[in-house]
């Protein structure tokens, strides 16, 4: 196996509760608001390229089934997130 997908050594257990519970609410806040800045980037690039799409059509930049594609690959992406 490759040394770097070796799993780590197991940390020693934490047993102090309030480190524990600051542990917890620092990284609930962390986590909700990493997810909330991805949903946010990810509606507003599916809403600004929906606004692009009749200059990119008109420009030549891509095909309409280039488009329809991209657009697919957005909603999958979209769907599984």
């Amino acid at each position: 196996m490759l040394p770097f997908l070796k799993a780590p050594a197991d940390a020693p257990l934490m047993t102090d509760k309030y480190e524990i519970d600051a542990r917890y609410r620092y990284w609930r806040r962390h986590i909700l608001l990493t997810i909330w800045l991805g949903y946010a980037l990810f509606y507003f690039t599916r809403k600004s390229f929906n606004a692009a799409v009749p200059e990119i059509l008109a420009n030549g930049v891509l095909s309409r089934s280039d488009i329809g594609l991209l657009a697919t690959l957005f909603y999958i992406t979209y769907g599984v997130s």
